[in-house]
């Protein structure tokens, strides 16, 4: 399987969560430590392949969710990453890029699409720092 995500949020009860409102119908209670009781909760393998879309000016989902993603995920792992700046904050990738990704998914080769092969976390906070820089000094 492959997933295509964007911004993801990779901690789940992070409040505020949806999964706040609906956690007390599901699980009889929204305490986040008695549901990771009832629930595996974790980074597992699973073999499938991940593009991960960062928007780079959302410094609250890269360094709060996409670093310590990556930081807990075995360097083999088919994880693959597409950062950039789509604006500041919690700003979706633009549609050209999701179609373009899609596309690449079901033609392969990812790398037509900007995506990188995720290979450390020093990697991609030296590309965030390489996108921030050039952003910078084109103001």
């Amino acid at each position: 399987a492959i997933a295509v995500v964007g911004n993801p949020r990779t901690h789940l009860f992070t409040p505020p969560t949806a999964l706040q409102h609906r956690a007390p119908a599901l699980y009889g209670t929204e305490d986040p430590r008695e549901i990771s009781t009832m629930v595996p909760v974790g980074i597992m393998p699973t073999g499938n392949r991940i593009i991960y879309l960062q928007n780079s000016g959302n410094f609250v989902y890269f360094s709060s969710h996409m670093i310590p993603y990556l930081q807990k995920i075995d360097g083999d792992a088919d994880v693959w990453t597409i950062i950039d700046y789509w604006g500041e904050g919690h700003v979706a990738p633009p549609g050209d890029l999701v179609r373009s990704v899609l596309t690449a998914v079901l033609a392969d080769p990812l790398d037509s699409a900007g995506a990188v092969r995720f290979r450390s976390v020093e990697d991609v906070r030296a590309h965030q720092a390489a996108l921030n820089i050039r952003r910078m000094a084109l103001r």
